[in-house]
């Protein structure tokens, strides 16, 4: 199996400001800002002509002091979904919006979990959300129109406002194949230092077309605290669509440290420090490509397995992200059938142990883990 040359990742360098070095600094008046302070940068998302803050809070860490904080802070969207934080998230926002709907925006996903959505307002505390972000993981189910026909039974109702795609997996593929229908408003993205350079091409018909992206878990494969900013501020430059980034944060302090750093403008250094980050250290984290799923032959769901221990677990620190997404998995997608084959490991592109992992979260999280949750 051909392995993704290091060079490969430091074509990474270059993509975030050239060509579109201005792209943090552009202007745009779309209308009021919702919340706006004066230290947050706004963007537009896309044809939707909201104003965005250029961080949306993610649901899958909820604290209500967190997200009275970012209000202060000028941030005007939350993500959120029933199956972050065993729905405890979707709880908190609805608690917030029968206070303070009019200061924010909410994006729901509809996840694996069974889905009503007036009971979903209903908890939200609201008649209307503002994103629809269908959670689709393979280019098929990402072009599925039953998608459109329900969000336009939804909007016809004033139940929602856009439409959008979420993927974790399969990448680039899902997000090429969403987009290229043309149907969605905002994809939300697994975009992070191993999958910037194969993104592009997403990136440029998102710009074309006028579609905001919302890239997620960009700072998978950058532990270190000294360097998120610079990569924060990389994403934020590497397109005019990029709307807002999503970032779950546990605290006040983590939150203000993301916040932070949109406080100095995207720079050449920003991109120079990544390049020589990746160049030092490699890139081991998880592009979600899918591969090793494909040469499973026992329908394990590798890249989640992955996600849950080398990003939630190792990275994030967070043994209770790593519990509820491997406690949404069933056998045989759970790894407990694993003989340990390393299929998975051959088909990984950029040499990751994957075979491992799997057996790690096995380990880790298995009945054990299921029983914490």
């Amino acid at each position: 199996m051909e392995r993704m040359a290091r060079r490969d990742f430091l074509k990474i360098g270059g993509l975030a400001l050239a060509g579109t070095s201005l792209a943090a600094q552009e202007k745009t008046d779309s209308g009021p800002i919702k919340n706006q302070a004066d230290t947050m940068q706004y963007r537009r998302a896309g044809r939707t002509g909201l104003m965005l803050s250029v961080i949306t809070l993610g649901g899958t860490r909820p604290h209500m002091l967190t997200m009275e904080h970012a209000l202060e802070l000028g941030i005007n969207m939350l993500h959120t979904a029933q199956g972050y934080a065993n729905g405890k998230s979707l709880e908190l926002v609805g608690k917030l919006a029968k206070r303070k709907r009019d200061r924010f925006y909410i994006a729901l996903k509809v996840d694996g979990h069974p889905f009503n959505m007036d009971e979903r307002l209903k908890t939200l505390n609201t008649d209307y959300v503002d994103f629809i972000m269908f959670a689709k993981h393979d280019p098929q189910s990402a072009q599925d129109p039953k998608m459109k026909e329900q969000f336009l039974q939804w909007k016809e109702q004033g139940k929602v406002r856009f439409l959008g795609l979420t993927s974790h997996k399969n990448l680039p593929e899902s997000a090429e194949k969403g987009l290229a229908t043309g149907m969605f408003d905002a994809v939300m993205p697994t975009y992070e230092v191993s999958n910037m350079a194969s993104y592009q091409p997403a990136v440029r018909m998102a710009e074309k077309n006028d579609i905001a992206l919302f890239p997620m878990k960009t700072l998978n494969g950058v532990p270190a605290k000294e360097m998120q900013g610079a990569q924060l501020r990389s994403v934020l430059a590497s397109s005019k669509a990029v709307a807002s980034i999503i970032k779950s944060a546990e605290s006040v302090g983590e939150l203000d440290r993301y916040v932070k750093a949109f406080q100095t403008e995207a720079a050449a250094e920003d991109d120079q420090r990544i390049r020589e980050y990746v160049a030092a250290n490699g890139c081991m984290a998880c592009a979600m490509c899918g591969r090793c799923e494909k040469a499973c032959p026992r329908g394990i769901a590798c890249a989640d397995l992955v996600r849950c221990i080398q990003y939630y677990h190792d990275q994030q620190g967070s043994l209770l992200d790593a519990n509820l997404t491997y406690s949404e998995l069933s056998t045989p997608q759970n790894g407990s059938l694993c003989d340990g084959c390393g299929r998975c490991t051959e088909a990984c592109p950029l040499g990751i142990p994957v075979d491992r992992y799997v057996s790690r979260a096995v380990a880790l999280l298995g009945d054990g883990g299921k029983a914490w949750v």
